[in-house]
């Protein structure tokens, strides 16, 4: 995720008068929330691709130890 200065973002979040900008509080959660999701499903997707591997490679041990057992 982006790593920000806290400073700017508290004040990315206020109002020229100082109130607090809900606006900009929600788009800031949702883009969080956005990225985070983002990287789920990269993780997701990698460890998809892991257990194919993984079970293709088994696959593959299990039909040579038959072969050999056949000889």
């Amino acid at each position: 995720m982006v790593s920000v200065d806290q400073a700017y973002m508290v004040g990315h979040m206020k109002n020229a008068d100082g109130s607090i900008n809900n606006k900009n509080v929600v788009l800031s959660a949702a883009c969080e929330a956005a990225e985070l999701f983002q990287c789920m499903m990269s993780v997701n997707q990698k460890l998809e691709d892991w257990q194919r591997f993984n079970h293709t490679l088994e696959q593959h041990l299990r039909s040579v130890e038959c072969e050999k057992s056949m000889i």
